[in-house]
């Protein structure tokens, strides 16, 4: 072998030596990196409460999965991005997520924004997870999106038939707020279903634009000229509130109903004696025997001063559902979380196991949920 051979070898041999060395640095320093989730859920507004709920569960089950190790010694850590509840801004939100590099995306905490942000989100093969988005719209859909909500729908159409048996109303009148079409338009469908076909009769359906400086006491007064037994108001937990307060101010004092998505905390701060035993049927039936969901809300009200309302108890079951399955793909999305997600077989985490069917919905037992002495009560139906 010349000199000229031997020294373009030794060459080779140096530099595949320094590209080794330089690519186990550079891995070793990948793996070291955390992997990281996005969150998009409306923080503004007057669904604020139900995405600031959310964004806090996640938190929480962020602490409990990070101190348990994160995903073989590597943490994970949340890129929040506010919505501001419009579908613009939800597709604006999930493209910034997308932008930073995020492995999946908790969200949206309303059915119109997540459905903006699927459009997005979807083409890139970005698995998400709502913790509370619960249109018919998104069922039985392959696809990668996911919730640990069941469809609302269904649970309109119990509460339909719900007032008109067991609360003997036979007329109804509902009030529905339209920016969050997606989820208010299926709710009010099934929720009419529900209370005619038990025998009941719907005298009016009266919407109204919470985006648009909405008119309450025109609302009101219609149904003060057709008073009906019943009244049902399918509206963030606000304006749940104001068209409470409004209804009773008008004196038309029958029972109330809502949908899941008002009852906050907010509902009570601001609704006040007005909706003292408004009532709802909603997917989360805790047991007096689970010490995890007792546990979870004594530390969410230390660490929020508020008590955990659905979307603080979803949204940490989304998060560490999430978190889990994403240690078994060692912090990779798409379709490696996606075929992690459907293989997790059920998981309690806070409330009733949860499971996927092959569309991503998941299936839950229901309970009653009432206002009563200006607390949230669950019973069974």
């Amino acid at each position: 072998m010349t000199r000229k051979v031997r020294f373009f070898a030794l060459g080779i041999a140096i530099g595949a030596g320094m590209f080794f060395l330089v690519w186990s640095l550079t891995k070793g320093r990948l793996n070291d990196r955390p992997v990281l989730v996005g969150v998009a859920a409306t923080l503004t507004g007057n669904n604020a409460e139900l995405g600031i709920q959310t964004r806090n569960g996640v938190a929480l089950a962020l602490e409990d999965f990070n101190a348990r190790g994160g995903i073989d010694g590597r943490s994970v850590e949340l890129v929040i991005k506010n919505d501001e509840g419009t579908p613009e801004g939800a597709a604006a939100a999930a493209s910034f997520l997308l932008q930073q590099g995020v492995s999946a995306i908790v969200g949206h905490s309303t059915s119109a924004q997540t459905m903006a942000g699927l459009k997005v989100t979807e083409p890139a093969g970005t698995v998400m997870i709502s913790p509370t988005a619960s249109t018919t719209a998104l069922s039985g859909k392959d696809d990668f999106f996911f919730r640990v909500v069941d469809v609302s729908a269904t649970r309109a159409e119990v509460l339909g038939r719900h007032v008109r048996e067991a609360r003997g109303c036979a007329t109804m009148s509902i009030v529905y707020d339209t920016v969050n079409r997606a989820f208010t338009l299926s709710f009010v469908n099934a929720m009419r279903k529900g209370f005619e076909n038990a025998g009941g009769k719907i005298l009016d359906s009266l919407a109204f634009d919470s985006g648009a400086d909405p008119d309450f006491l025109t609302i009101t007064a219609s149904l003060a000229q057709n008073p009906p037994e019943a009244v049902c108001i399918v509206a963030s937990d606000i304006n749940t509130a104001l068209v409470s307060q409004r209804i009773r101010l008008d004196g038309l004092n029958v029972p109330l109903f809502t949908s899941s998505m008002a009852f906050t905390p907010l509902l009570i701060s601001h609704g006040g004696s007005a909706v003292e035993g408004i009532s709802t049927i909603q997917s989360l039936w805790v047991s007096e025997d689970n010490p995890a969901y007792s546990s979870y809300m004594d530390r969410y009200r230390k660490s929020y001063g508020e008590r955990a309302a659905f979307g603080g108890v979803f949204g940490y079951e989304a998060g560490m559902i999430l978190f889990e399955a994403l240690k078994e793909t060692g912090g990779m999305g798409g379709e490696p979380l996606k075929q992690a997600l459907l293989g997790l077989g059920p998981r309690r985490v806070l409330t009733e196991p949860i499971s996927f069917d092959p569309f991503g919905d998941v299936s839950r037992p229901y309970s009653l949920l009432k206002v009563l002495n200006g607390k949230f009560i669950q019973d069974q139906l």
